[in-house]
């Protein structure tokens, strides 16, 4: 799965795509809130979905969490409906 980028989305939005918004979060809480909320259809309603996508931006976390000892040392996760 190829996410789109920033600047791939501000180009599509230029052509008349209409794209999601992005939400930036600075605490797994927040993830947590947001989830809820799209399971109970409240976000991205324009936008039919079974799954979102959850990324960590910081290089710097990046880094961590591919170093870290974790089954999964990630730094995106899809989360499925």
């Amino acid at each position: 799965m190829q996410l789109l980028t920033y600047n791939s989305k501000k180009n599509l939005s230029k052509f008349a795509f209409t794209i999601p918004q992005d939400i930036s979060c600075n605490f797994t809480s927040q993830v947590q809130v947001f989830r809820k909320q799209w399971l109970e259809g409240k976000l991205f309603r324009k936008y039919p979905t079974d799954g979102i996508v959850v990324q960590i931006n910081s290089s710097k976390l990046q880094l961590i969490r591919e170093k870290s000892n974790l089954d999964y040392p990630y730094w995106q996760v899809a989360i499925k409906n």
